[in-house]
């Protein structure tokens, strides 16, 4: 996948993340060490629409849709080292994999306040 583009990493960056809970040195090592890449990667984050689609889906009361959308958010998060959105995708995930929605309400609400502050977090790269 070509990413394109540079980006400038401040030294503070990196040091930044780890204190905000984030899996730097797993996710380096998955850039081979390129801090730049891994912020580059980290600011398309927000763009990504799994979270979007696992809010619709549940709107929708698409259990399938919704669990798609969880999936590929606690995955792309995990990749990334976004831990506290990897956590808290686990439960939503198992849930809807069970094809129910019953009590997942708390789950989300934490899942989406751990989103909001991974994007506030990223938003300040």
């Amino acid at each position: 996948m070509r990413l394109g583009g540079s980006v400038m990493v401040m030294p503070n960056d990196i040091d930044m993340l780890r204190e905000n809970g984030f899996d730097v040195d797993t996710a380096l090592r998955r850039v081979m060490g390129k801090e730049a890449s891994y912020i580059r990667i980290l600011k398309r984050f927000p763009a990504d629409g799994s979270f979007e689609k696992m809010k619709d889906g549940l709107a929708e009361k698409d259990v399938k849709k919704a669990f798609e959308g969880a999936h590929t958010l606690k995955g792309i998060s995990g990749n990334m080292g976004i831990t506290a959105v990897f956590a808290a995708a686990q439960p939503v995930v198992e849930i809807l994999r069970d094809g129910s929605m019953e009590g997942i309400g708390p789950y989300v609400q934490t899942l989406e306040t751990a989103y909001t502050r991974a994007l506030n977090i990223i938003n300040e790269l």
